[in-house]
């Protein structure tokens, strides 16, 4: 899977918890898990699998960067 089908996932996954779809117990495991299985296969490591941050190349930062972005741009939606 490409990390534009992730990030879809990650958006309906914030989309039915900011519309309260879902409790915020299940977002947690659910975005958990996905965040886990892009970890697994864009980086090909399994979570916290990393020896030290010297590991972890600049690219691999960008692509979490930019999911955890979305991911806190729709958490600060539901503060208002």
């Amino acid at each position: 899977m490409d990390i534009s089908n992730y990030s879809l996932q990650l958006r309906e996954l914030s989309d039915d918890y900011s519309n309260r779809r879902i409790l915020a117990d299940d977002y947690r495991l659910k975005r958990k898990e996905l965040l886990d299985e892009i970890d697994k296969v864009i980086n090909g490591q399994e979570s916290g699998h990393y020896e030290n941050t010297d590991e972890i190349e600049e690219k691999d930062l960008g692509i979490f960067n930019k999911i955890i972005g979305v991911l806190k741009n729709d958490e600060d939606k539901d503060k208002y």
